[in-house]
């Protein structure tokens, strides 16, 4: 079907730049090598997906790092009354200030790829005047909305 071979192209251009506008925010500094690495991991597991056939999840690792991370163990029982032992204290706020830079900072680098890939995409496909490129079809026009909608559901 040609309608769902189309948004699975829109879905993968998509992943694409956001994938290149993680490097981007790499090179200019505002994500670390490390943080990077894993976003870009995430990303290439969107592009191993059969993007015709499913939506996509972009915004699923962050349901996963949130449920996974240190977050889950900072919120514990056991881990609030180890804050309560005075010889732990100080070191356990270091290592919470730590874990919770980290997160922040994977957090809103992906935050920050995926604003910028979503505003690329949709100027891409945005019909202007002054001569930018233009969707090459009315289908086009609305996959690239239809795709806008389901980036902004996530």
């Amino acid at each position: 079907d040609e309608r769902k071979a189309l948004l699975g192209e829109m879905r993968t251009r998509f992943v694409r730049a956001l994938k290149t506008q993680i490097w981007v925010l790499i090179e200019q500094g505002f994500i670390d090598s490390a943080h990077g690495g894993l976003l870009l991991g995430i990303v290439e597991q969107q592009l191993d997906k059969d993007l015709i056939e499913s939506k996509l999840e972009t915004f699923e690792f962050i349901k996963v790092m949130i449920d996974k991370s240190i977050v889950r163990t900072l919120s514990s029982k056991s881990f609030l009354r180890l804050l309560n032992v005075s010889g732990l204290r100080s070191m356990l706020k270091d290592y919470v200030h730590g874990e919770l830079g980290s997160l922040f900072a994977l957090l809103s680098g992906f935050v920050m790829a995926h604003e910028q890939a979503l505003h690329h995409m949709v100027d891409m496909h945005k019909v202007e005047a002054d001569g930018h490129a233009a969707p090459r079809s009315q289908l086009e026009r609305a996959f690239a909305v239809q795709l806008h909608k389901e980036v902004m559901e996530n």
